[in-house]
């Protein structure tokens, strides 16, 4: 395991997430590309379109869907997203024809709202493998002297649900005023 010095603080709790998707995704148009806060918007309504459709396609709710995306860089400075989608609510499907959907909805059918040409980018959807690949995702980054890259990540509000839900149970039965003790003087 990578530690939790090098990953984000959600490690944990993802771990006990059945996931059932990982994705990379990376944009063709130059606009996307920029770091700027546009870009940056854009991107983020670019992937939200891609699990829009894919939802549809599926005849799934968008709210139902638990996921994760996040933002990353790498060497090349060339913002790219990594996600991934847990396997709730999608039990009935392939992993394999949704990785297969979700790529070929990235390459070639879907079309940014400001941009002209269908796909977006390049799209590396597979059937999650395990934790290595949530390591990886949820890697910081550094730069050449060693600060940390800020990273943008979304959680879904169906994600955070099953997060919680997965939680360990507290050890012991204590109440809340336990926690509470405070000596008063007489």
């Amino acid at each position: 395991m990578i530690g939790y010095k090098k990953c984000l603080p959600y490690l944990e709790a993802f771990s006990r997430v059945e996931w059932f998707l990982f994705g990379s995704l990376t944009w063709k148009f130059e606009s996307r590309r920029a770091l700027t806060d546009r870009a940056e918007f854009n991107r983020q309504r670019d992937f939200r379109s891609l699990l829009t459709v894919f939802c549809i396609k599926h005849r799934l709710r968008y709210k139902s869907l638990a996921f994760y995306r996040a933002r990353e860089f790498g060497g090349s400075m060339q913002p790219h997203y990594h996600f991934l989608i847990a396997r709730h609510g999608l039990e009935d499907l392939s992993a394999v024809q949704c990785a297969l959907t979700l790529k070929c909805l990235w390459e070639k059918i879907l079309t940014p709202c400001d941009c002209r040409g269908r796909g977006i980018g390049t799209a590396d959807v597979r059937p999650y493998e395990g934790s290595t690949v949530l390591e990886y995702c949820l890697k910081r980054e550094f730069d050449d002297v060693g600060c940390e890259l800020e990273k943008s990540d979304f959680l879904s509000t169906q994600l955070l649900r099953l997060a919680s839900r997965s939680a360990p149970k507290p050890r012991s039965e204590k109440k809340v005023e336990d926690f509470f003790e405070v000596p008063f003087l007489a």
